[in-house]
């Protein structure tokens, strides 16, 4: 991703880009590398506007693994392939490593870990500690992941983190976030508003599914485009006819992304107050 981030830093204004105005973002494990590339000293100085989303934010369960559990990782699945040497795992075809890798499980696999170079150390200690360089982010979530009063999915309260990360934010006088949440329930089911249902909305593929999609629909996703065009443009994701996106102040409010008028919303207020709670439990760890 750093190699990448930095050929397009280098040849981008063949293309008639600006080099001096990159976006990344992400969602889910993509938010959580969105924002280990706002974070790395080889690579923040190379991005102006960050997007992370449904990754969490300060206390994210996706925070990275020892350097030891992995290599202890590797060891075991070397010796269930009956491999002694990188050698001989190189021989092997894909099919057999994706297999191996996939008993480990959805949360339980290989992901970033605090080098001491490309991630110095803990993300979230840096974060907190303000070793990060100074971005327009948007950071956010959708409704069942924590900002309702339903069990958040993965039994992690991601909306909580995400306060977390607008507060710390503000508190190192940083600029301060634009926060959402994605609260559109899917129809077709009861499944709700789930991890990453937004996506299909934030790229306009709503008809790529088997879904009963809506006018409505359409126009939220096309709402969404302009909100994240306009910030990759700007920092800024306001614009003609679109409703004022706040950004996270001390009044904690977030953008409600849903079919009807979208709205700032004091979603700790909705979930009478919990949302705080969690949050202060988060920021005592540190």
């Amino acid at each position: 991703q750093i190699r990448a981030l930095k050929w397009i830093h280098e040849n981008i204004a063949g293309f008639g880009g600006d080099p001096d105005n990159i976006t990344v973002f992400g969602q889910s494990a993509g938010g959580r590398s969105a924002l280990a590339l706002a974070v790395s000293p080889l690579s923040r100085d190379l991005v102006r506007h960050v997007s992370i989303q449904s990754a969490g934010g300060i206390g994210s369960m996706m925070r990275e693994d020892s350097r030891e559990k992995l290599e202890k990782m590797g060891i075991e699945i070397m010796q269930n392939l009956g491999c002694g040497t990188i050698e001989e795992m190189r021989q092997l075809d894909w099919q057999s490593l994706r297999d191996e890798n996939d008993k480990l499980g959805f949360f339980n696999g290989f992901g970033m870990y605090a080098d001491g170079y490309v991630i110095p150390y803990d993300i979230d200690e840096m974060i907190i500690k303000g070793d990060m360089g100074d971005r327009d982010i948007i950071i956010g979530c959708t409704v069942d992941e924590g900002a309702n009063e339903k069990e958040p999915m993965f039994g992690s309260n991601t909306c909580a983190q995400i306060r977390a990360f607008g507060k710390i934010m503000l508190k190192l006088g940083r600029k301060p976030v634009y926060r959402y949440v994605f609260d559109r329930p899917q129809p077709g089911d009861d499944i709700g508003t789930p991890h990453s249902c937004d996506n299909r909305y934030q790229f306009g593929t709503l008809d790529g599914s088997w879904r009963p999609y809506t006018e409505e629909d359409w126009r939220l996703a096309e709402t969404m485009q302009k909100y994240w065009a306009n910030f990759a443009r700007s920092g800024d994701p306001n614009g003609e006819g679109l409703e004022t996106w706040e950004t996270y102040d001390d009044r904690e409010l977030s953008l409600r992304l849903c079919v009807d008028k979208c709205t700032m919303v004091d979603y700790n207020s909705e979930t009478k107050g919990m949302l705080g709670e969690i949050e202060e439990e988060i920021l005592n760890q540190f």
